[in-house]
């Protein structure tokens, strides 16, 4: 049970991530309902999680002031390799 208890925080702060993702941003209600938004990021998080590139193309795709892809990858690099943010977002550079 010990050793379940790292992993149950570490998915917690991760879900906080994701959620601060969804509910911050930008206070424009129209770039938050967009369809784009939710396909950036979670073509991010995939990258991310399967520890592919960070894609500078996707990332320019999805507009220089939407953020979404980088925090998917970021929120996806945490959940698929554990590894704290600073790290994946030096992977992210």
């Amino acid at each position: 049970m010990i050793i379940a208890i790292p992993g149950i925080i570490g998915t917690m702060d991760v879900t906080n991530l994701m959620v601060t993702h969804a509910s911050s941003d930008d206070d424009d209600d129209e770039n938050n309902k967009d369809p784009l938004n939710e396909v950036c990021y979670r073509s991010g998080f995939n990258d991310g999680e399967q520890s592919k590139a960070y894609n500078q193309t996707a990332f320019s795709q999805c507009g220089v002031n939407d953020r979404d892809y980088y925090e998917g990858f970021i929120s996806g690099c945490i959940v698929g390799h554990g590894m704290e943010c600073f790290a994946c977002t030096q992977k992210a550079k």
